[in-house]
């Protein structure tokens, strides 16, 4: 990354830092005052401000995995010994004893990664950015009904449901693609097809050398997906019922001043 990047970077740390502070700070004013009302305005803000950042960010993280010559990328390689190195003693030892361990994941810059691995990667970003804009978007949406004192108005169950959805999906899908880029990754970068050695001992293969074999098949099946998905349908449910109550309500008062 430029200097150029790392200080844009620092900035947008701080300013949403400084966002985040203030709306703390506005909700912790407004609870104690026993402003409720004064509550929500801060949370449709921010919801929709967490939308727009998010996907905003998805976009922009996915175009640099796409289209950049050089892309950072954290990719899992086979399980890497960790070991002091023969004829090397550490005078100043750290303060605990490193007993056995390995690396099975790299952080590396990387130059020419393919195109399958950049699609993957950034249909991952795109997922998660996706789940985040939809969840904020009902947030906003639930916050604006509360203002206008509607909470059941017609919708508001189906927000938490499509909320539901994008988590599943989102979540899920996005957990996938992003393992299967990861491992893409690691053999586009360390795949290795013939290799020659010029020094006094040949070794038994290169991870002697310290270059690490790519991972492994391996996906790893994340289930917050599916627990905040259940999550979010049963709030939906429940406001399905409340709008149904109110209709009803609704339709019983109607009734009764026709009879009046």
């Amino acid at each position: 990354m430029s200097a150029i990047g790392s200080s844009a970077l620092i900035v947008l740390v701080a300013v949403v830092l400084a966002a985040v502070l203030l709306v703390v700070i506005a909700l912790g004013r407004a609870l104690a005052a026993n402003q409720a009302s004064r509550v929500l305005p801060i949370i449709l803000f921010g919801a929709i401000a967490v939308a727009v950042i998010a996907g905003s960010y998805a976009v922009f993280t996915a175009a640099i995995t796409l289209f950049s010559d050089a892309v950072t990328v954290t990719f899992p390689v086979s399980p890497f010994p960790v070991e002091v190195p023969r004829g090397v003693t550490l005078d100043d030892t750290p303060v605990a004893t490193l007993v056995s361990g390995s690396m099975d994941a790299m952080t590396a810059q990387v130059r020419g990664l393919g195109a399958l691995a950049r699609i993957l990667l950034a249909s991952g970003t795109l997922l998660y950015g996706a789940m985040t804009v939809v969840i904020a978007l009902s947030v906003s949406r639930l916050a604006a009904s509360l203002r206008r004192r509607a909470a059941f108005r017609p919708g508001a169950g189906r927000a938490f449901v499509a909320s539901a959805l994008a988590v599943f999906v989102g979540g899920g899908a996005g957990s996938i693609t992003t393992q299967l880029g990861e491992l893409q990754a690691s053999s586009d970068v360390l795949q290795v097809w013939s290799w020659s050695y010029t020094g006094p001992e040949a070794p038994d293969s290169l991870v002697d050398l310290g270059w690490p074999d790519p991972a492994e098949f391996l996906l790893t099946v994340e289930w917050w997906p599916l627990l905040i998905a259940f999550a979010l349908a049963a709030v939906g449910i429940a406001f399905r019922a409340g709008e149904q109550l109110r209709t009803r309500a609704e339709a019983a008062e109607r009734d009764t001043e026709g009879l009046v």
